[in-house]
């Protein structure tokens, strides 16, 4: 018995099975936060991309979902959902900087809460008669707002406590002149 208590043939072995769940842990709460940073990123470009576009070309009102959908897949490393459940836009229009203070005022609130009516713009009447396709046409300097919504949580759900349930990306841009 003497020999046995003294032996440390298996300590490593031990000593490892007490210390690696902390470690793998560790390391995957490290890749959450990492994955979590690129997804941020990733919405941020994928946002300005679609908004950068919105102001020089607009988008056509049938299939203007389908290209924004497209820009974000390529900006998310084809790990994009695109299901309603998933993720949700908005793009809202004002005339100038002070008529947004009450939606940021409530996006401060409560982030989610601006989201509740997600919206699209509708065509707008063009000077001198006729409605353009493009659903920012004929708005031309108004602001506009870009915002997606997109559920995250990350992918194990280990760090859940930590990494918030959604993440959240906006893009606010003056409209140009549109021929």
């Amino acid at each position: 018995m003497k020999n046995l208590l003294k032996s440390r043939r298996a300590s490593t072995a031990i000593e490892f099975s007490i210390v690696a769940p902390v470690l793998f842990v560790l390391l995957l709460g490290i890749m959450e936060f990492g994955l979590t940073m690129f997804y941020d990123s990733s919405l941020n470009l994928g946002i300005r991309t679609v908004a950068r576009q919105g102001v020089a070309q607009g988008y056509p009102v049938d299939t203007g979902q389908a290209q924004i959908d497209n820009i974000m897949a390529a900006n998310l490393g084809g790990l994009y959902n695109a299901d309603p459940a998933h993720t949700t836009f908005i793009i809202r229009t004002y005339n100038n900087f002070s008529d947004m203070t009450t939606d940021v005022a409530t996006f401060k609130a409560d982030p989610s809460s601006l989201f509740n009516t997600p919206t699209t713009l509708p065509p707008k009447a063009c000077a001198g008669g006729g409605v353009t396709p493009a659903i920012n046409s004929c708005q031309n300097g108004q602001i506009i707002l870009y915002g997606v919504k997109y559920k995250w949580g990350g992918l194990t759900g280990i760090m859940s406590k930590f990494i918030p349930p959604y993440l959240y990306s906006f893009s606010i841009v003056r409209n140009e002149t549109f021929d």
